[in-house]
């Protein structure tokens, strides 16, 4: 009963509510194995179960978690509004070592809404990946410079994000965050394919959604399925790129209106994804 009173006290400044936390940590899972929906519906009852004045650090977490399920899903607009409200929040509460968070994805966002990147947003990203190192918060470390890495290509700096997303795979495999490499991966074709080396590209997405599928990130595999459908289109092989992403897109029961299964269902749809291998 005491501990219990004292879990809940408002004497206690940075005291947190166990739902709240619980729920705005399993968001991301959600999104990772296929039920984007269900994860934004999650980060977005997180944030709504923790009012500001009562417990400051859940609110803290629920925002932070909320950032990257809904850039992922592509809503880019409610993702601001959380990234702008975990600013605020932070600077009422003092609660400096999520001020990388909000600067990480205000510079994505500004990348990922420009067709290349500004000098000025790609400069952001990498001082919010310093800010990550100068609190110590690097637990999410590689996927970080795997965003950081698919900008600087999409900027033509190519040299600089095979640089990048090495350093991403090295610390994954380091911290063992097995959880992102499908994505670093996909990254790491995409740079692969910008350097002329389709086959390696196309070889390396096969890896990664053979992974993606190996640890249930059914998300990650229908991102990678629509860059390898792509490559395969342009050789051609549109019965193969529609064969693989029917699989991966099949398995989704929800979500449809999110960024990857909308380009999965144009890719399924046009014309070209219906031609003769």
């Amino acid at each position: 009963g005491d501990l219990h009173a004292l879990a809940h006290s408002h004497s206690v400044p940075f005291s947190t509510d166990c739902t709240v936390d619980a729920e705005c940590v399993l968001s991301q899972p959600l999104w990772l194995t296929g039920s984007p929906d269900a994860a934004m519906r999650a980060a977005a009852t997180a944030i709504h179960r923790a009012p500001d004045g009562k417990f400051p650090l859940s609110l803290s977490n629920a925002l932070s978690n909320a950032c990257p399920v809904f850039y992922w899903s592509g809503h880019f607009e409610t993702c601001h509004r959380y990234v702008e409200m975990l600013d605020a929040h932070v600077g009422r509460h003092g609660f400096l070592f999520r001020r990388p968070v909000v600067m990480f994805y205000r510079a994505a966002l500004a990348c990922a809404q420009s067709e290349v990147p500004s000098e000025g947003a790609i400069s952001a990203l990498e001082q919010s990946i310093a800010e990550f190192h100068a609190v110590h918060h690097l637990a999410r470390l590689p996927y970080h410079l795997c965003v950081l890495a698919e900008f600087l290509a999409k900027r033509g700096r190519l040299a600089d994000a095979e640089t990048t997303i090495r350093a991403a795979l090295e610390r994954a495999r380091a911290t063992r965050e097995r959880w992102c490499v499908p994505e670093l991966m996909r990254v790491q074709a995409t740079i692969l394919n910008a350097l002329g080396q389709t086959h390696e590209a196309d070889k390396r997405l096969l890896e990664s959604m053979s992974l993606a599928r190996e640890i249930g990130a059914l998300s990650w595999q229908l991102r990678t399925g629509n860059d390898l459908a792509q490559s395969w289109r342009s050789q051609a092989r549109g019965r193969d790129a529609r064969e693989i992403l029917l699989r991966v897109h099949g398995r989704f029961l929800e979500g449809f209106g999110t960024r990857d299964l909308v380009t999965a269902a144009c890719v399924l749809a046009s014309p070209q994804g219906h031609e003769s291998a």
